[in-house]
């Protein structure tokens, strides 16, 4: 029998793996990255569905992507590399999703900018650390 704490860890683990493969998906259709981030993170739509009001869109990543598409309009524009954009898509979920961050603080204390410049350094952390990693940095630089 799975537990609460289980379930609620799969649960996470699956729907960030769903959204690291949309915003990897974004690059494949040719989206801008930074608008891409920026309007999954801060938009009315984008804020339902990452914090988790708008749990229907959950059904896989092309039919999440395919919501931003229809309801929020996607830019097409400069791609980041298909890794790094799976990377920052699973990290916002995952924060989102453990600490009950809201996605817009999210994403003013790690925007995709400041991701990708740090992104050889991330990517080789564990998820909680980079959460704490970047939480610190905002504070010491003023952000929050």
């Amino acid at each position: 029998m799975i537990g609460a704490l289980s379930y609620e860890k799969h649960k996470i683990a699956v729907e960030s793996r769903m959204c690291g493969r949309m915003f990897e998906w974004s690059v494949t259709r040719g989206y801008d990255s930074e608008e891409f981030c920026r309007i999954v993170m801060t938009s009315e739509w984008g804020i339902s569905v990452m914090d988790g009001r708008n749990a229907s869109e959950w059904a896989d990543e092309l039919f999440l992507l395919s919501g931003f598409e229809t309801y929020c309009g996607l830019p097409l524009g400069e791609c980041y590399p298909e890794y790094v954009m799976q990377f920052i898509g699973y990290l916002y979920k995952h924060w989102v999703m453990t600490y009950k961050v809201p996605p817009s603080l999210v994403y003013k204390i790690a925007s995709p900018t400041r991701i990708l410049s740090q992104y050889g350094f991330l990517h080789t952390q564990g998820y909680d650390y980079i959460v704490d990693y970047l939480t610190e940095e905002a504070k010491e630089e003023g952000i929050i």
